[in-house]
């Protein structure tokens, strides 16, 4: 009786211990999976902004072949307008392209940086 008991009070003892590790693991993998969500939502809402401002600078851009004479690299408004383009539609394809999780399970730290560089990003205003 009393050894059926011990083994008893062993038995739920790893019981306990294994409900403990699945809550645990349950608890990092929830935590983890919030955290990629958050991410997702910020740079979707950063995607979103700068898809709009590339698609604004492209049809500036495109005025430009309906002007007389067409585009011009050598006129400084239509070189202009070029780079203005190119450096939203670069912050595009990084955004788009963005990891959101590394190999080992966490949370890629490079998400983050790309979107505080492109939340507000004017390449009016900025060397990049």
């Amino acid at each position: 009786m009393i050894k059926q008991k011990a083994d008893e009070d062993k038995a739920v003892a790893e019981f306990d211990a294994d409900v403990k590790k699945a809550v645990a693991t349950y608890h990092r993998s929830s935590v983890l999976l919030q955290g990629v969500d958050s991410r997702i939502t910020e740079l979707m809402a950063v995607l979103a902004g700068m898809v709009r401002r590339a698609g604004d600078a492209l049809d500036r851009l495109e005025e430009t072949e309906r002007a007389p004479g067409g585009f011009d690299l050598g006129s400084d408004d239509h070189a202009h307008r070029l780079h203005t383009a190119l450096q939203l539609v670069k912050g595009v394809v990084e955004l788009a392209e963005a990891p959101v999780m590394n190999p080992d399970l966490t949370l890629d730290p490079s998400g983050e940086s790309l979107v505080v560089k492109y939340r507000d990003y004017n390449p009016e205003s900025t060397n990049v």
